[in-house]
């Protein structure tokens, strides 16, 4: 009886099983007179599975188990370098990545890829520095869940969410996803002080005669100062000369 797939007229064939199979190879050279031999080849197999690709919610510790019908499969790197001699791994991912598991028995190496990918954090809040009474804006949040503790009141402005804080203090923002992410940026704001000054008196002038005007300040600093009239502003150090 001959295999399934007959090959006549030949010396070689070129075979891949996929299971082990014999082939037999026969020579007829007169009516009656054959001659057969068999050749078996054995197929061996090496299961591995590195599991499902992983996402990621933000960089950090992760352990993967994968399996195999090899006691000795190991992880590697997609570079080759063993990062684990066991069907155990656990790293920390910093960034996107894979990570292989093989599997080598009688010569024979199979191997599965694992993904891993961290998704990108929606937005992040940095520190504010602002005036008494104005108000902090945050990044752009359309479409995306958040919470602010403590507790502000939110209003918009020019689409933007903003708040008006009433002391310094750190503010914690969350964003959430539809997948379940969660990520938390923490900011702090510094209030400052809006300048007082008043000028101490209203004067009377002579057309063509100087006049000093004199302002009070408890809280500004004079390298700062301006002075500025209905005809146009002037820079001056300290008290203004009309």
């Amino acid at each position: 009886n001959f295999p399934a797939n007959t090959y006549t007229n030949t010396s070689t064939i070129t075979v891949q099983p996929q299971a082990s199979t014999e082939y037999i190879v026969r020579l007829t050279e007169a009516p009656g007179c054959a001659i057969a031999d068999t050749i078996r080849i054995t197929v061996h197999h090496t299961n591995v599975n590195a599991g499902a690709n992983h996402a990621l919610c933000e960089s950090g510790p992760l352990s993967i188990t994968g399996t195999s019908s090899d006691p000795n499969a190991y992880w590697t790197t997609t570079a080759g370098t063993v990062i684990s001699n066991s069907l155990s791994l656990n790293v920390t991912v910093h960034s996107d990545t894979s990570f292989i598991l093989r599997a080598t028995s009688n010569g024979c190496t199979s191997s599965d890829t694992v993904h891993i990918n961290i998704k990108t954090r929606p937005v992040s809040v940095s520190d504010k520095e602002i005036c008494e009474g104005s108000a902090v804006c945050l990044p752009e949040l359309n479409g995306i869940n958040f919470t602010i503790l403590p507790a502000v009141s939110l209003t918009t402005q020019s689409g933007t969410k903003c708040f008006t804080p009433v002391q310094e203090e750190p503010f914690t923002i969350e964003f959430s996803s539809q997948d379940g992410c969660v990520w938390k940026d923490t900011f702090n704001v510094t209030l400052n002080n809006i300048p007082q000054i008043n000028i101490l008196s209203s004067i009377q002038a002579c057309h063509g005669v100087e006049k000093t005007i004199y302002y009070s300040s408890s809280n500004i600093d004079v390298h700062q100062l301006n002075w500025q009239s209905t005809i146009g502003s002037m820079a001056v150090s300290e008290d203004y000369i009309i």
